[in-house]
């Protein structure tokens, strides 16, 4: 009888729902994965442009055009 309980407890899916299934969580872990190299590459960028607006500054300042 324990053993009756279990099999109706399985769920059975369809390779159709199964193939459903894997796409979302493809889409999901991309989707991810995108999101962690935008983070990154906006990072750098900022950092970049801080780094080029001081050299900017200090190049300007040394040159008078900044007090």
């Amino acid at each position: 009888m324990n053993d009756e309980r279990k099999d109706r407890r399985k769920i059975r899916l369809t390779e159709d729902e199964l193939d459903y299934i894997i796409k979302g969580v493809k889409k999901q872990a991309l989707d991810e994965i995108y999101a962690e190299i935008g983070k990154g590459l906006v990072k750098r960028l900022l950092w970049l442009f801080g780094a080029g607006g001081t050299g900017l500054m200090a190049y300007l300042s040394y040159k008078g055009y900044v007090r």
